[in-house]
């Protein structure tokens, strides 16, 4: 519950936003809160029965025009080939302003200049509701509520891979021991899609080879596809700075280090640091944990095992 009329569901990819948006959503559907729900999706995702994550490609990047385009069609408003954008644009803003709207936009880091859209969607609000879904937190974006969400701790992963097997009818995983499916948790941590992923290919090879794979030092069909749609993009738009405040963060464990111990560990100054892990919070790589008198910084297990992979690789 939260009166702003914004919403941001953040967070590194692979940990279930869309899935707790849709959630929220079908919520929505049951109560008289909203007259309209539309859905937006910028980037589409499959989990195959192998346990291999397929991206759809050759989708045109979502922008603010296709965006009114997508609105227009699901609220059936009345608009032909001739209908110019502008027209498009107010026509929309008056369905909204007339009406309780629930908009979710999926993925939004994924809309292309999605920093330019946010202005547009401030515009729409009230009563519009906007629930947005990023990898990227707008911690820093004034009038949005930003959620961000986390990694399932032990007991909520080894259930969730428990329900997993018996909705699929895997029975060996399903009645395994809490010490096997403990192990899937201490390799790759409370990322859901990862421990999907892992599930999948539990069908084919035995857990040993699996997590052997997926923690190897070389890109293997296990890990490849899952570390490519989670970081390589973003790894790649680091700058050097940022790359050795992670690279230091591995050794940090699950206590994290202070802002202090990062400064020693790097052998970057406070500013770089400051800056640095300011910028790797708000691309959801880096967590925060302890207290208000003492911040710590840690890394998803998944991203430590990413960078290992690939300092290793370089």
């Amino acid at each position: 519950e939260t009166q702003h009329f914004i919403v941001s569901i953040d967070g590194i990819g692979g940990l279930g936003k869309t899935a707790l948006a849709d959630h929220l959503a079908r919520q929505a559907i049951q109560t008289t809160r909203f007259d309209e729900i539309a859905w937006v999706t910028a980037k589409h995702t499959h989990l195959s029965m192998l346990g291999r994550l397929q991206i759809e490609s050759g989708r045109p990047a979502l922008t603010l025009p296709l965006l009114i385009e997508k609105l227009c069609v699901q609220f059936n408003l009345s608009t032909n080939s001739n209908t110019t954008h502008l027209q498009r644009e107010r026509m929309l803003y008056k369905f909204m302003k007339d009406r309780r709207c629930l908009i979710v936009i999926d993925n939004l880091e994924t809309v292309a200049d999605y920093r330019s859209l946010i202005p547009e969607i401030k515009k729409w609000q009230n009563p519009a509701t906007f629930l947005l879904t990023s990898r990227i937190r707008l911690l820093s974006e004034p009038g949005i509520f930003s959620y961000s969400h986390k990694e399932l701790d032990k007991n909520a992963a080894l259930q969730l891979i428990r329900q997993e097997a018996q909705r699929g009818g895997f029975a060996d995983l399903a009645s395994a021991s809490d010490e096997d499916i403990v192990a899937i948790y201490d390799l790759v941590g409370g990322n859901p899609l990862a421990l999907k992923l892992i599930i999948g290919q539990l069908r084919f090879y035995s857990l040993s080879s699996v997590l052997t794979r997926f923690a190897a030092n070389k890109t293997t069909e296990t890990n490849e596809g899952i570390f490519d749609y989670i970081f390589r993009e973003i790894w790649e738009s680091l700058d050097d700075n940022s790359k050795t405040i992670l690279i230091s963060l591995t050794q940090a464990g699950e206590s994290g280090f202070t802002i202090e111990h990062l400064v020693a560990v790097s052998e970057l100054t406070e500013p770089v640091v400051y800056n640095s892990v300011t910028g790797l919070v708000l691309s959801s790589l880096v967590d925060i944990t302890g207290s208000l008198l003492e911040r710590r910084y840690k890394l998803h297990r998944l991203t430590e095992i990413f960078l290992l992979h690939t300092f290793e690789q370089e």
